[in-house]
């Protein structure tokens, strides 16, 4: 019996005019795509002004997530989709929308700006505090960056609002550092997390109307649970080592402030990478890389996600996937699709 998400499926690929593929190669029911791979990541562009230089100039949160005007989420939406099904067909690539965030202003911002870059990195950085400020270790949000937050939040809010809005994500990312989680409960409070509804909202189903309201729909598994546990991930913590700002505290004190996230399999309970030493660009990519892959193969029926991070992480990620190179601004929210080609 083919499942209602296959047939849903089926059904949207068929009113699109291309030929249906059978229930078993669709990316939402695909066991063949089970087995662990390794993959080639790149970026797949035209959507987002965040692809070019346009981006360098776009304010934390962009009007419309920076979407570019001559398209609509719901063109997004049904490409996305589109390409999915011939990716499994072709050679088995895939395709993400992925809204990567930045954490909030911490403390540790503040002060790299009051002292400058260069005595932050030699000196102050290397510190818990200057007898004002604590930022070490773990860097907790100011009151500027909890507003920052809840701007990415309000603009969420406005998005699912409008008749042509973005997809949710189905999956959110963390890095196990305390201003990256912070950021993205706040974020995504009453939408993905602590939604008392628990479903998506009525207002966002009704707006999915037609075949391409029915492909957003699948996408953002519109009447599914919609509180959504984030997963943390260590190989997502911001670069690390020198720098006490990014030392994380224990697992069961991020548990007791965070009781709503779930750790991946085998997170320690102490940090066990924090060195003196501070870790190397080409170490960050390739952690980077790792942690791509292991998102695909755990999430292969999760088309739209969420990763709330830090600067050098975004930096390692767009440099592994090709993406224009941009320096996220605190608070940022920048969404890229990212197609995932298995290695042969």
């Amino acid at each position: 019996m083919v499942s209602s998400s296959a047939f849903l499926a089926l059904l949207a690929v068929a009113a699109s005019g291309v030929q249906a593929a059978p229930a078993w190669v669709i990316p939402f029911w695909n066991p063949f795509a089970m087995q662990a791979k390794s993959y080639t990541f790149t970026t797949y562009t035209g959507f987002f002004k965040y692809d070019s230089a346009d981006g360098s100039s776009l304010p934390a949160v962009a009007p419309n997530f920076g979407l570019r005007e001559n398209t609509t989420w719901s063109d997004l939406t049904r490409i996305l989709f589109q390409l999915n099904v011939d990716g499994a067909l072709k050679d088995g690539s895939s395709y993400k929308l992925l809204f990567a965030g930045r954490h909030g202003q911490g403390f540790h911002n503040v002060a790299e700006s009051q002292y400058g870059t260069p005595l932050w990195d030699s000196y102050w950085s290397r510190l818990d505090t200057d007898g004002k400020l604590t930022w070490g270790p773990d860097a907790r949000l100011t009151d500027l960056g909890i507003q920052q937050a809840q701007a990415v939040n309000d603009a969420w809010v406005a998005m699912l609002k409008q008749s042509d809005s973005a997809p949710l994500p189905t999956k959110l990312y963390s890095s196990p550092l305390s201003r990256a989680l912070s950021t993205l409960e706040i974020s995504y409070d009453k939408i993905l997390v602590n939604n008392p509804n628990n479903t998506v909202s009525t207002q966002q189903k009704n707006h999915n109307k037609g075949i391409d309201g029915l492909v957003k729909d699948i996408l953002s598994h519109v009447g599914s649970p919609r509180h959504i546990a984030p997963e943390v991930k260590e190989l997502f913590r911001e670069e690390y080592g020198d720098h006490t700002c990014d030392k994380r505290r224990t697992k069961s004190e991020l548990h007791k402030d965070y009781p709503n996230v779930h750790f991946e399999p085998g997170f320690a309970e102490t940090d066990n990478l924090w060195t003196t030493t501070r870790e190397e660009d080409s170490h960050l990519d390739a952690r980077i890389q790792q942690a791509l892959t292991q998102v695909w193969n755990e999430a292969q029926q999760d088309q739209v996600i969420s990763l709330t991070s830090h600067s050098g992480v975004m930096q390692g990620l767009f440099r592994v996937v090709g993406h224009y190179k941009i320096r996220p601004a605190t608070g940022a929210l920048i969404p890229l699709i990212i197609k995932a080609t298995p290695q042969k």
